[in-house]
């Protein structure tokens, strides 16, 4: 033999009777200088390919133990090949535990002895070649013989079945099953601790045991089992009554159960879905409306700090995402509904946006008013599907956008100054134990920043999904959508709340709030439109007028002369207005008329009783109450003046009081 050839790893895991990684650690180890199996391996390194890294190791055959020499040796080799020639040293992958590959390893050690006759010395030879670590001579020469007796049938060579194939040989575990029959106790009864075992684990996963992990659910099973297990008149040690993990872990799936019932949330998460390819969509085909509670830290004017609300719009079909700011003030707990018709009617106005076929949204309350937007929609749209959709409550996965909004979070707001991080508790800082510097800059440079990041970002090809390979601007561009417009003075009328009310004593009545204007008439039903600003007066139709604002309803003091020009000059306006209504009517003559149908006029004749005369009254029974009634009305008024009497002189008081103040002034 030369023994001057370098074996490969396959070649020495074949030949030692070893698998490949066993054979790759031993040369690894030789070259920091371990031995393996009493032998010091000379091993060499060579870039190509083969191995890790593009480098393989080799083994020189020399330096193996002289025992895998000797039996190499021994064969009929091939003095030029180096190797016996009956052992095919063709690299294999590493064995595996599975049949397949237990057939492929007998058969391609066999094979050489199956081409010599049975009964000859070649096959005895070939036989003998083939031996290795776990396939003896014996071994080999019976699958030599049970493979030809079989007809050559592959499966022969494959494991036998087992008697007890498919059945279980472990109930409860292997150390209870031990002590359970140790015990003298009926293994007939055995299948049912194991069934019981079965439903204990189902039980106590759908429980609010499983919250805590699987030990505390084997914790609670074992309790149980001991506990029927004394009922039952049956002693067993602690130690035997345990659970395996395994057994254990193989019925977790049952913790749905109390997932669905207590933490629906997380059910919802991971309940089955479908995929949507959104690249289907047209541009502004349908928008997703979000609000995002940013995690960067922004100063007010008045220097307290501040975490800005986003309202953002994503279209479907390119993915680009509209977005509109809100700084809460103080007084203020988020995003309200004339914060989010805002960015709508900003979205509207944008010339690469406009209006949207189609709305897909939350059921936040801030959003309800979008709504009144339907029947517009309802005219533009192409496609036939609803104008105005809302999500599933608490169910983040049915929303796209939320997943842009983690995108935003890693590429945007964490690049930005004053970025916090969504985990209070492990806030963004620059020095430990002090307080996260804000934004230090104001509101328009934050959003301007802001604004060019997400236009940055946007300019990037997205990594997976429908749009992978293509950015959003770059969708948008070739699409040459072109934004569908609208009046924006209609549109901003279109989510006023139209309603109806009676002007009553020259003022109107709107959630508790009276309003005034010069021109309304009294005593008459006009329209009103409630904007949906907060800060924006009311609206009234004049009659025979246009729009016009309304006046909250102003309060004077008492006794002070400008609340009574102020109720003269109103009252000189009723006046005139019942002049000019005068003016504006027929003459009529009541007498005439009387005159002229007298006869057709039936007067009916009263039914009821007349009362009686008032000296009847007074001579009744009746007289003494009354009397007594007076008596004690005189009385009052001899003892003191009234309530009323008493604030007549009060507010009388102060007016002298006023006009004394007032007299030096005009003097």
């Amino acid at each position: 033999m030369t023994n001057g050839r370098w074996l490969t790893m396959p070649e020495m895991a074949l030949a030692a009777g070893i698998s490949r990684r066993a054979a790759l650690k031993a040369a690894v180890s030789s070259t920091r200088g371990v031995a393996w199996r009493g032998a010091a391996l000379h091993v060499r390194v060579i870039d190509g390919r083969g191995g890790n890294a593009g480098r393989r190791y080799e083994v020189l055959l020399s330096s193996l133990p002289e025992a895998i020499q000797k039996t190499l040796s021994n064969t009929n080799v091939s003095l030029a090949a180096g190797v016996p020639a009956c052992i095919d040293i063709t690299p294999r992958p590493m064995p595996r535990a599975s049949q397949g590959d237990r057939i492929e390893l007998l058969l391609a050690a066999i094979t050489p002895a199956l081409k010599h006759p049975r009964g000859s010395a070649a096959r005895a030879v070939a036989i003998k070649a083939a031996v290795r670590p776990g396939l003896a001579l014996r071994t080999l020469q019976r699958f030599v013989s049970e493979y030809e007796a079989a007809d050559y049938d592959l499966t022969r060579l494959g494991r036998k079945r087992p008697s007890d194939a498919g059945e279980r040989r472990v109930w409860v575990s292997r150390e209870f099953d031990r002590a359970y029959l140790d015990g003298g106790h009926d293994p007939r009864q055995l299948p049912h601790w194991g069934e019981r075992r079965d439903q204990l684990l189902m039980g106590w996963w759908a429980s609010a045991a499983q919250r805590a992990g699987w030990k505390r659910v084997r914790l609670e099973v074992q309790t149980a089992l001991r506990i029927e297990l004394a009922d039952a008149g049956i002693q067993l040690p602690k130690s035997a009554v345990v659970l395996s993990q395994r057994a254990v872990m193989a019925v977790q799936h049952y913790r749905e159960v109390d997932e669905y019932a207590h933490n629906r949330k997380a059910w919802d998460d991971g309940k089955t879905r479908i995929r949507r390819d959104n690249s289907q969509w047209r541009p502004m085909q349908e928008v997703v409306l979000d609000v995002k509670h940013l995690d960067v830290l922004v100063t007010r004017p008045d220097g307290s700090q501040v975490h800005p609300k986003m309202i953002a719009f994503m279209d479907s079909g390119t993915k680009r995402m509209f977005v509109y700011f809100v700084f809460p003030t103080k007084d203020e707990r988020g995003v309200r509904q004339e914060h989010v018709i805002q960015a709508f009617i900003a979205m509207v106005a944008d010339p690469e946006w406009g209006l949207p076929e189609r709305i897909y949204m939350d059921n936040g309350s801030e959003n309800f008013k979008l709504e009144t937007v339907k029947p517009l929609l309802d005219m533009i749209t192409s496609s036939g599907l609803k104008t105005v959709v809302k999500a599933k409550p608490y169910s983040g996965a049915s929303k796209p956008i939320e997943s842009r909004f983690s995108e935003l979070d890693r590429a945007v707001f964490s690049q930005m100054l004053g970025y916090v991080g969504g985990d209070r508790m492990k806030a963004r800082r620059p020095d430990l134990g002090k307080k996260t510097k804000p934004y230090p800059h104001g509101h328009d440079e934050f959003e301007a920043e802001v604004r060019f990041r997400i236009a940055d970002f946007e300019d990037q090809a997205i990594a997976s999904g429908p749009f992978a390979g293509r950015a959003p601007r770059e969708i948008f561009a070739a699409s040459g959508h072109r934004a569908t417009t609208i009046d924006l003075l209609s549109l901003d009328a279109h989510f006023a709340e139209f309603m109806e009310r009676t002007v009553d004593r020259g003022a109107i009545s709107i959630n508790g709030v009276r309003y005034r204007h010069p021109e309304l008439p009294n005593g008459r039903r006009v329209s009103i439109a409630v904007s949906y600003r907060r800060d924006a007066d009311p609206l009234v139709k004049i009659p025979g007028g246009d729009w016009a604002y309304l006046q909250a309803e102003q309060f004077y003091a008492p006794g002070m002369h400008d609340g009574a020009i102020s109720a003269a000059r109103s009252q000189s306006q009723d006046r005139r207005r019942v002049r000019d209504m005068r003016q504006a009517l027929p003459a009529i003559d009541p007498a005439r008329n009387m005159r002229a149908r007298a006869g057709e006029r039936v007067v009916a004749l009263p039914t009821a009783a007349a009362p009686a005369p008032i000296m009847d009254v007074i001579a009744s029974s009746q007289a003494e109450e009354m009397g007594t009634a007076w008596k004690a009305g005189a009385q009052a008024k001899l003892s003191g003046p009234t309530e009323v009497e008493k604030r007549v002189a009060r507010q009388n008081a102060l007016t002298e009081e006023l006009e004394s103040w007032y007299a030096p002034k005009r003097a």
